[in-house]
């Protein structure tokens, strides 16, 4: 996540820049950075913190302690 953040990152720049050259004003390429801003706070607003990603498996019986049905 922190790659791709700071990949993004780098490259905003750059493409905010050829878009101000392309079409001419700095109001154009706001347009796609908030498009982009308000998707992921859409798909942040989606994550559920209390949801275990890796649950804990459950203990197993022990093959040690035979049980005795008589």
């Amino acid at each position: 996540m922190n790659t791709a953040g700071n990949a993004a990152s780098a490259l905003s720049g750059v493409v905010f820049g050829y878009l101000v050259g392309y079409f001419g004003n700095y109001n154009t390429p706001f347009i796609p950075m908030v498009a982009l801003l308000c998707l992921g706070a859409l798909l942040w607003s989606q994550v559920d913190p209390t949801r275990e990603l890796f649950p804990e498996p459950l203990p197993a019986e022990s093959a040690a302690s035979p049980r005795n049905h008589a």
